[in-house]
This record gives C-alpha cells, structure tokens and sequence, in this order.
C-alpha cells in the first residue's frame, strides 16, 4: 500500500500545480518583516558616499582649473544629489512615523508636516549645493563635454526645489 500511494500523491501534487490561476481561494498574501540586525543599505551607500565626498573635495583643492577639475565637480554635484536624496528619504520615513503617532494619538495638536524634520532641511541644503556646483560647471567650464547633462541636471533640480519656470529653462 505504502507503494501505491506514493505516485497517488504524485499526481495530486501534479494536478494542484497545474490549475490555472482563477482558481485560487484568495489572494496572495505577503508579510513585511524588518530584521533589527539587518544592515541598512541606504546608510552604508551614505557612509561611502561621504567618504568619496572627502576624498573629492581634498583632489579638488589640488587641481588646477581645466577639463579633469569640471569633471570632478560634476561628480561632487551627483554626490551631493544623492545625500540629498537619501537626506529626503530619512525625512519622509521620520515624518510618516510622527504622523502616525499623531493618528494614533486621536490627531490632537498640530498635525506633523515633512518642514518640520531636521533631515528636511539637510537635504534642501544639498540639493542647494549641488544646484551650485551645476550653475559653477556651467559657468567656469563652459566647454566642459558633459554641459548637457549638467544643463538636464540642473533643469531637474530646479523643478523639484519648486522652481519650474527656472527648471524648464534649463532643459
């Protein structure tokens, strides 16, 4: 008996796999679990883009202005960019869990708003400073040959900081 029913099971097995997918009787399910100990991507990336900004910064103070300087302010402004992107995430995650404490609270007080985070503030200085650096390539390195990157870059920042007529402009 013990024989028969191992290829019974079989073909069971082979039948359920081969319904079509109509057929369920309920929706896939998926679970969210953070792991405490689980590294942080996003802020080991920021680590080592803080340790590339060091490094830029100290190259830069040795160059003399030319073709390899642009390039490297160029890159210093896509460092930047990304700082104030991750700087942008950490606000929303902190923001979203004030306004959730809020909700949970019974919404009373003032309802948090995303101004009021210091991350906030850290990422609408870097998005400034990489704004800088953009107008500065555009400016010192006019022959520089990724201009138009700069040109799409600095027109994208623009827009985002709320600038869109500046923004546009610049595309």
């Amino acid at each position: 008996s013990e024989i028969h029913r191992a290829p019974q099971q079989q073909q069971q097995q082979q039948q359920q796999q081969q319904k079509p997918q109509d057929e369920r009787k309920s929706a896939a399910s998926f679970v969210w679990t953070s792991r405490p100990d689980a590294v942080d991507m996003d802020a080991r990336a920021d680590g080592k883009r803080a340790e590339a900004v060091a490094k830029l910064k100290r190259i830069l103070e040795t160059l003399p202005d030319g073709p390899q300087k642009a390039e490297l302010l160029f890159r210093l402004s896509e460092m930047y960019w990304g700082k104030s992107r991750y700087m942008h995430l950490r606000a929303m995650q902190a923001w979203a869990g004030r306004l959730q404490k809020w909700h949970q609270d019974g919404s009373a007080g003032q309802e948090p708003t995303v101004d009021g985070e210091p991350e906030y503030a850290e990422a609408r200085r870097y998005r400034d400073e990489t704004i800088r650096l953009y107008e500065k390539i555009l400016a010192d390195y006019p022959a520089y040959d990724r201009n138009d990157e700069v040109l799409y870059n600095l027109g994208s920042s623009l827009y985002d900081a709320g600038e869109k007529k500046a923004g546009v402009a610049r595309y």
